[in-house]
């Protein structure tokens, strides 16, 4: 399984990457503790406000889907995985075993602004 860190970045911090691309890892570190993070992740991120209510409108229809407060999870009952998206305010965090998955596609379809920021590949011991 696989952990894909997700942002819906501002315009002005494309190019701040771009620039300066040693200071992702700080970024991404940030966590809304108190105000001043806050207000740094505000300036940073867009806020994911009514993503979490777009995924399930996207896949309530699916006998698959479950919805447990932020965390949206498809299992396949044929395969036995399950995939989880789960929505906080500044970031997304999806849990995968392939980087092209549907929860990624639907956060395309809200906006193109979203990018993987970190992605944790965990190996599978057989």
């Amino acid at each position: 399984m696989n952990t894909y860190k997700i942002y819906k970045i501002n315009p002005n911090v494309k190019d701040l990457l771009n620039q300066y691309p040693e200071i992702k890892e700080k970024i991404i570190e940030l966590e809304p503790k108190n105000i001043f993070f806050t207000k740094q992740m505000e300036c940073l991120f867009n806020n994911n406000d009514g993503v979490s209510d777009f995924i399930e409108y996207k896949l309530n229809e699916r006998y698959d889907y479950l919805r447990e407060r932020n965390t949206h999870i498809i299992k396949n009952q044929l395969t036995k995985e399950k995939i989880t998206c789960t929505v906080f305010d500044y970031y997304i965090i999806i849990e995968a075993t392939k980087k092209s998955n549907i929860f990624l596609d639907i956060l395309y379809q809200i906006s193109k602004s979203y990018v993987i920021m970190s992605e944790q590949v965990k190996n599978l011991e057989v």
